[in-house]
């Protein structure tokens, strides 16, 4: 896990329009790249947005931090 966000954070210095237009079309459910993921993919996603969502709930997860 250590390496994966390690070279995300790699690609997004790299590439930051590309990663935040990425970030934002998997966020919006991936409209225009539904064609590229395999069905159930949108259950896997709410799946993993539960997690930061407990996260968050808990007090877990400092928004104040998060970029603008």
């Amino acid at each position: 896990m250590e390496a994966y966000i390690r070279a995300k954070m790699r690609l997004t210095r790299q590439y930051p329009l590309a990663s935040r237009i990425f970030g934002i079309e998997i966020m919006s459910g991936a409209p225009y790249l539904q064609e590229y993921f395999q069905d159930g993919y949108q259950d896997w996603f709410r799946e993993r947005t539960a997690v930061f969502a407990t996260w968050i709930a808990r007090g877990k997860w400092i928004l104040s931090i998060l970029p603008t």
